[in-house]
């Protein structure tokens, strides 16, 4: 069994691969083409869904089609290990929970689904379940910022739980959301993955891109062990997730260089 499992991102926002480099960029989910991000060297692609732009019933049904292919694709490449990620806003603005109920009905069987906003580069952190901005250097809940009063995904808390439990409409309790702390990210939280089981909602504090580090190679540890997780996800989650080592060129190299130079399947 492989100790690095494919990392499958279906990200609803052209933003999300940004972050990463060396990896497929889809633009199509026939199966065919699945399969040649599954097959790539890399440990990682993107499907491009663009659903943060659809109605519910639209992102619901591209996921459902995405995932209905992508269980053929990985079956035709008989692929053991993968973790998929729901790549989203860091600002909590997006169709949660209708995206990850799609992947969990279509691709079955879960251990747990992550919620892990941080995206460090736009100065977004997690501390004690609570989500942050930092606005002119201070760390400000992003229930009280503009994006909250997002015209179609406005939301009341920056608790990641009481988020959790409005965005469910109460189908999945506060008190039921399981939280991985600063404390338990730091000192190693592989046994308590291991132990995941029933596809609990679980929220991910993170600081520094070490946190996730540490975090994501707990994940892949679990992984190599059978578990099955899913992910809703900012972009700062991915690199941890698929290991890859920082893009040897300077990212003011890439500013005068366009879209359709990236290495994009469409």
């Amino acid at each position: 069994m492989s100790t690095k499992p494919k990392i499958i991102v279906l990200d609803d926002d052209p933003t999300g691969s940004q972050t990463v480099h060396s990896c497929l960029l889809l633009t199509r989910w026939d199966v065919d083409t699945l399969r040649l991000g599954l097959a790539d060297e890399s440990p990682i692609f993107f499907v491009l869904t663009n659903t943060r732009a659809m109605t519910p019933a639209r992102a619901d049904a591209v996921t459902r089609e995405v995932c209905q292919n992508l269980k053929q694709a990985i079956a035709a490449e008989n692929i053991q290990d993968f973790l998929i990620v729901s790549r989203s806003d860091s600002t909590l603005r997006g169709h949660y929970p209708v995206e990850t109920d799609a992947i969990a009905q279509e691709l079955g069987s879960f251990d747990a689904h992550f919620l892990t906003p941080a995206f460090f580069e736009g100065g977004r952190i997690t501390r004690d379940s609570i989500h942050y901005l930092i606005i002119d250097g201070v760390p400000t809940p992003v229930h009280e910022t503009e994006f909250a009063r997002d015209s179609v995904f406005s939301y009341s808390y920056s608790y990641l739980p009481d988020y959790v439990e409005e965005k469910t409409k109460g189908r999945i309790a506060a008190q039921s959301v399981e939280r991985f702390l600063l404390a338990d990210i730091r000192a190693g939280s592989l046994e308590r993955l291991l132990h995941l089981t029933h596809n609990p909602c679980v929220v991910v504090d993170a600081e520094t891109q070490s946190d996730l580090d540490r975090f994501a190679a707990d994940v892949r540890a679990a992984a190599s062990e059978g578990k099955r997780f899913l992910f809703r996800s900012a972009a700062s989650l991915l690199t941890a997730l698929a290991a890859l080592r920082l893009s040897p060129l300077p990212p003011k190299i890439w500013q005068p260089i366009r879209a359709t130079a990236n290495r994009v399947l469409s």
